[in-house]
């Protein structure tokens, strides 16, 4: 294995099922894996799941933002301007992540809805932005154009496109051909996620997947990194 990392891999997952993400921490601490949490609703979290946002955190887990009610950042700003949409979905969802205790620095948008002005009003307040595509292999050349970032402009770019790893958003050929791309060509690609389960009635990533995507990463020298960060220096 060559002793520099061979591209990045922005791991991250939505919404706030702490509790099946509590279970994985010792599976990303396996494979070294630091990924990020996008909280929906933070006024809505119970002790318990406040608790597993700070084992989460102190496994050196990104705690990031994901609006206060989940609504499209594109619909607010159009219903309400920009001050009404940063008053009404944006800071509240800061605050209430702060006052629990957690720095926020990135923003996933809900429902992958943005645009130019959504960017504009957002980006003041946030380090990254992350916006999601989720078609299927019809269009694999867009997912290469748009969602692998040269490793050298990770640092400058502050809005990126993930691709949904959940079941059956990607088959685990396509998954496998992601990462391998990712390796090839010394990038990062963000990817995303929801809860972490066998199965279940919404999106989800079975541990399954996600172990292998975790050992895969690993054989190919794809480093796990949180969303805001950077560089892939460890």
């Amino acid at each position: 294995m060559p002793a520099e990392s061979a591209g990045v891999i922005l791991l991250t997952f939505d919404d706030h099922f702490t509790d099946a993400w509590v279970t994985a921490i010792p599976l990303f601490a396996d494979h070294g894996a630091r990924v990020t949490f996008f909280i929906s609703e933070p006024h809505l979290l119970q002790p318990s799941q406040i608790d597993g946002l700070h084992r989460l955190a102190a496994a050196g887990h990104e705690i990031a933002c994901h609006g206060l009610t989940h609504a499209s950042a594109v619909d607010c700003l159009a219903r309400h301007g920009p001050d009404g949409f940063l008053a009404s979905e944006i800071d509240p969802a800061i605050d209430q992540l702060r006052q629990h205790g957690f720095a926020v620095r990135s923003y996933a948008y809900p429902r992958s809805q943005r645009s130019e002005a959504t960017d504009s009003v957002l980006l003041p307040r946030f380090e990254r932005l992350r916006s999601g595509w989720t078609a299927g292999a019809a269009n694999e050349a867009f997912l290469f154009e748009r969602c692998l970032v040269p490793l050298a402009a990770l640092a400058d770019r502050r809005v990126l496109i993930g691709k949904s790893i959940d079941q059956p958003a990607i088959t685990d050929q396509q998954l496998d051909e992601v990462l391998r791309r990712t390796a090839d060509s010394a990038a990062c690609v963000t990817l995303y996620a929801h809860t972490i389960a066998p199965q279940a009635p919404h999106h989800h990533v079975t541990p399954k997947r996600l172990e292998a995507l975790l050992q895969q990463a690993a054989g190919l020298n794809l480093r796990l990194i949180p969303f805001a960060s950077k560089t892939p220096a460890p």
